[in-house]
């Protein structure tokens, strides 16, 4: 009853302050308030897991746009940081306006817009806005009759009716936009703000981040390096990146050293730092001297030789402990497994400990009660690190538990999963748009994951009915 009279309140206030009769100071108050007012609520949405898909989400977003002159500086960050508590939210397509606004409006002035907002954006930015929408397993497509081809095929192989006998058609990738070109270029603006404008200002500002936004600023360096601009422009900055990005990751090394004998431990920012620091080196994004373990050479009292200071990885095998994270959630443990292969550790006590964790929590005993949401945001950080891939060991647990979860996943949960196994299967060896319908398990080895992948894509297993849509007992009231 609360939420509803506040949303009343929200919407009848903006109505009226919106009306030709209502005087110059409510209007211009009212811009403020209203901005506000959206902003607390799509945080408030973010937070409690709403479905991005429910139309209150473009509704308070289309509102938020609609408020142009309240819609500046501080707003931007705070309607992206709202966001970035729920990475569903992110790539969903309600927030693609939002995001738009975002780059054309920094991409022209950063006033007012904090470091710690810029960290948050460049964070949000790598994320979801940066690279195809395909996951990985190709590049932007820019022939339009390959797009219809695609929705033909799926028509055939995938068509739903509905009781008064109409045949709804299902729709192609829904991370796509409509015009393959305008997707591009939307990301060539994202990818040349992070790295033109935001970058250059965040590193220079570094030295006063607090912890937790020096990590974010690494996981986002980290999480975009593999879009970073190959240009001979772009080459001294990408050399003077790196150096900035070792010393921030030396020093954020050891002001994390207290944090992980700490009795309750900061589980996101120790899981980031390591997963940043893991990534980065796997992408030689840091100097070759930080990997090799001999940077910042330590005297050894005697005025005679020196002895290398340790490296990224042994300072981590040192300070890790891995029966801390019996309690960490799964996109956590992926992040983990993802940092300490990075950084080599992946076969050692280190690496093989995390394993255990995460297989437990993905095929063990416990596997059905773990939240469906953090079953698709572990899908989706593969897909942000590039990892997303049958390669990766951890894409078939995570797709077979969200299988197997169907009835459970929320609206934006199927449409973000659905997406991601068209994807799957259209980058299978010897798969094209054209083959996908035709295209059978008896192609793969019985019980190999790609005959998996491709059953479920045929059947359109996240576009199913949950059961109880269909269960005739759950609906028998209605009958």
């Amino acid at each position: 009853g609360i939420q509803a009279h506040g949303e009343y309140f929200f919407c009848s206030y903006a109505w009226r302050s919106s009306s030709p009769d209502a005087g110059p100071a409510l209007r211009e108050t009212s811009v403020e308030f209203q901005s506000d007012m959206c902003v607390s609520k799509i945080t408030q949405l973010a937070g409690e897991r709403v479905d991005p898909e429910k139309l209150r989400w473009q509704k308070l977003i289309n509102h938020l746009l609609r408020t142009r002159e309240g819609f500046i500086g501080r707003n931007l960050a705070r309607a992206v940081a709202g966001l970035a508590q729920n990475p569903l939210a992110l790539v969903a397509p309600s927030s693609t306006p939002l995001f738009d606004r975002v780059v054309g409006s920094l991409s022209t002035s950063l006033e007012g817009v904090s470091d710690d907002d810029i960290v948050v954006i460049m964070l949000a930015l790598s994320q979801a806005r940066m690279f195809p929408s395909s996951g990985g397993c190709g590049s932007v497509r820019e022939d339009e009759e390959e797009q219809e081809d695609e929705d033909k095929v799926l028509a055939v192989m995938r068509p739903k009716s509905r009781p008064g006998g109409k045949v709804v058609q299902l729709e192609g990738s829904s991370f796509r936009a409509s015009n393959s070109r305008d997707e591009a270029s939307c990301i060539e603006a994202a990818r040349m703000l992070f790295w033109d404008r935001l970058a250059p200002r965040a590193l220079a500002g570094s030295v006063q981040l607090s912890l937790p936004a020096r990590v974010d600023l690494l996981l986002a360096f980290a999480l975009a390096w593999r879009a970073s601009p190959e240009s001979s422009r772009h080459e001294t900055a990408r050399q003077t990146a790196r150096e900035k990005l070792g010393m921030i990751l030396a020093s954020s090394l050891g002001e994390a050293a207290p944090l992980w004998r700490a009795e309750t431990p900061d589980f996101k920012t120790l899981v980031r730092l390591v997963a940043a620091a893991g990534l980065l080196e796997a992408q030689s994004a840091l100097p070759l001297s930080d990997i090799a373990g001999n940077v910042g050479d330590a005297e050894d009292g005697l005025g005679g030789r020196t002895r290398p200071v340790a490296s990224t990885a042994t300072k981590v095998s040192r300070a890790l402990e891995v029966e801390r994270f019996e309690r960490a959630v799964v996109p956590h443990l992926l992040l983990l497994s993802l940092g300490l292969h990075g950084l080599g550790l992946g076969a050692g006590r280190l690496g093989r400990g995390v394993h255990t964790l995460l297989d437990g929590a993905l095929c063990g005993e416990s596997a059905s009660g773990v939240p469906t949401h953090e079953i698709t945001e572990a899908i989706l950080l593969l897909q942000a690190c590039g990892k997303l891939g049958l390669q990766e060991p951890w894409t078939m647990p995570l797709m077979r538990r969200a299988a197997n979860d169907i009835d459970r996943l929320s609206r934006g949960e199927r449409r973000a999963l659905g997406s991601i196994l068209l994807d799957l299967a259209r980058g299978l060896e010897g798969s094209t748009t054209r083959s996908l319908g035709r295209q059978t398990p008896k192609h793969h080895p019985a019980g190999s994951p790609e005959a998996t992948i491709c059953f479920l894509a045929q059947h359109d297993w996240f576009g199913r009915r949950s059961r109880a849509q269909t269960s005739w007992w759950k609906n028998r009231g209605a009958l």
